[in-house]
């Protein structure tokens, strides 16, 4: 801080934290699968309709090869962030696992009603020592509780605790869909299950719901931080006043709005249309392409 300023005085360390590689990493996966069941459930919509049958074979074939392999990993690099961010960033740890006081052999909540004001939860479901196992890797390890810190110093935990749940629920529903398709597909018998492709095709945005839940509860957990331990949220406001600030976020909320609109309705024309396939070229015959054997009849 100078004259009220905060200033950054390395940027290297400022960018290559000691969360950056596994936020990237966690990130770069979940990029990954979520491209993989956008391509899944389009295929899958195909499939379903009696079109495109050669090109969504193959593109579903390559998109659960993708998920196959990346949801998996991305629950071991998610595992590990986890790890890194009970390091640096503890209480964020306690809100998304629901936990206000510290304990030993805590359980791992599947569900629960946190109460900020009253700083206890309401129903609870959990894993007996689920949460210290996860945490701590032994039974009996400590997991330390949101009241480890003042309230002035402490995230909200309900936003945080349930948008973590739906991160990790709709990564393992990910998983599940994955390799379940990947089962039928290497058995040829992925069209006659259309309750599966049914399923792939409404999973088509589950990928985007699993990342931005991801990003709250990063960006919701940090609070009341801007710098962690440095710099709080309230000392980078703007100092604009509330009515300007209130006009540019609606303009903003309007104009994405109408563009993400526009997007979607592109996209679901692109969808709907069809890829458009251009003639062979005149020429020797091409020599035989491998095709998946996902479909019997293809």
């Amino acid at each position: 801080w100078r004259g009220g300023v905060f200033y950054p005085l390395d940027w290297w360390a400022i960018i290559f934290n000691p969360s950056m590689p596994y936020r990237f990493v966690h990130m770069m996966f979940a990029t990954y699968l979520t491209s993989a069941f956008v391509v899944a459930g389009v295929s899958a919509w195909y499939l379903l309709h009696g079109r495109e049958r050669l090109l969504a074979t193959r593109a579903i074939a390559l998109a659960l090869g993708m998920a196959a392999i990346a949801a998996p990993m991305q629950i071991l690099v998610g595992d590990m962030h986890g790890l890194n961010v009970k390091e640096h960033q503890p209480l964020k740890v306690a809100a998304m696992e629901g936990r206000w006081d510290t304990m030993a052999g805590a359980p791992l909540l599947l569900f629960a009603i946190p109460d900020d004001a009253a700083e206890r939860n309401h129903f609870e479901v959990g894993i007996p020592y689920g949460a210290s196992l996860i945490l701590e890797h032994h039974f009996d390890g400590v997991v330390k509780g949101l009241k480890e810190a003042p309230p002035e110093d402490r995230p909200p935990m309900a936003p945080i605790f349930f948008a973590f749940r739906i991160m990790v629920g709709s990564g393992l529903l990910l998983l599940a869909l994955a390799w379940a398709a990947t089962w039928f597909a290497f058995r040829g018998t992925l069209a006659e299950q259309r309750w599966l492709l049914r399923a792939l095709a409404y999973s088509t945005p589950v990928g985007f719901l699993a990342t931005l839940s991801g990003w709250y509860v990063a960006e919701i957990g940090r609070q009341p931080w801007v710098v962690q331990g440095m710099m709080r949220t309230a000392d980078a406001v703007s100092p604009i006043e509330p009515a300007r600030v209130l006009y540019s976020l609606i303009a903003l909320a309007v104009v994405y709005g109408i563009i993400f609109a526009a997007y979607l309705h592109y996209l679901t024309g692109v969808v709907r249309k069809g890829p458009e396939v251009a003639a062979p070229a005149a020429g020797p015959a091409t020599p035989h392409v491998w095709q998946p054997a996902l479909l019997k009849d293809t």
